[in-house]
């Protein structure tokens, strides 16, 4: 079931602002801290360069945490990656 957007869209932009804050300006190149929403399901990635040229420029992504959002009676789900 959706989640209707006055419960969703808070949850969304604490972590925006989060994966905006978490790596130092100056590190943007090495580091990015990136998120995707699927239904109610919020990810949180960790994206590096390639460790070898050879992979190419794309960033490599690796799942950290997925939250699930409930409705306002039922806790957040944290699962670790």
């Amino acid at each position: 079931m959706a989640l209707p957007a006055e419960v969703l869209d808070p949850a969304i932009s604490l972590v925006a602002t989060y994966c905006a804050t978490k790596v130092p300006a100056e590190h943007d190149d090495k580091l990015k801290t990136e998120y995707t929403v699927r239904g109610n399901t919020i990810t949180i990635y960790e994206c590096r360069p390639p460790w070898r040229e050879e992979v190419g420029p794309r960033l490599d992504q690796e799942a950290d945490l997925h939250f699930r959002v409930g409705p306002e009676d039922q806790p957040l789900d944290a699962l670790c990656a």
